[in-house]
């Protein structure tokens, strides 16, 4: 039985940065590569042969990307008291 999937993981994201893993004793987990999968406004959906588990990882922000923007934000606020 086939089973549509869909979940949230927030908008951002290219399509190559999440990974989408399969479990069918909810232990031993492997990588899952659906043949086809929509991802739009912040929703990931796709196909799947079956019921069982599922799950999604996005990356976490990188040191980089938090260290930019508290530089912009600490440039914006030194900014506006001048």
């Amino acid at each position: 039985t086939e089973v549509l999937l869909s979940y949230f993981i927030g908008e951002g994201f290219d399509q190559e940065s999440f990974s989408i893993w399969h479990s069918e004793d909810g232990l031993n987990w492997t990588l899952f590569t659906p043949e086809s999968f929509l991802y739009e406004d912040g929703w990931l959906t796709f196909l799947v042969d079956g019921f069982s588990s599922y799950a999604v990882t996005v990356p976490e922000p990188t040191t980089g990307s938090l260290l930019l923007g508290v530089a912009l934000v600490a440039a914006l606020r030194r900014r506006g008291k001048h």
